[in-house]
């Protein structure tokens, strides 16, 4: 017989839906994260995420780019909302394709 382990730590990603057991939900520990409602808040927030050495380097091109960069995730996650409309297959633009796009 299995013995439940104290120090055993499960995380999961999901999107919260109807076939998801209200038990495990109840039990669970849960952080939700949704992306800002619009492009301006979005483009802050992205902004805010680059650090200032980085915008600082030369050459000024660069910082261009990440400015470029962040409106574009901006536009990205605005036209998520409308995936049956605009897209053709979903892909989950997330923060983690923003950071390393600016490496």
């Amino acid at each position: 017989r299995l013995q439940p382990v104290a120090s055993f730590k499960l995380f999961m990603t999901m999107d919260i839906g109807a076939r998801v057991p209200v038990s495990l939900l109840a039990t669970s520990q849960l952080v939700v994260y949704e992306p800002p409602a619009s492009i301006k808040s979005s483009l802050e927030r992205s902004l805010t995420k680059i650090p200032a050495e980085v915008m600082d380097r030369g050459p000024n091109e660069r910082s261009r780019l990440h400015v470029l960069l962040a409106w574009m995730h901006s536009v990205i996650l605005a036209r998520l909302r409308y995936t049956p409309l605009g897209w053709s297959k979903q892909y989950e633009f997330s923060e983690t394709d923003f950071s390393n796009a600016l490496d």
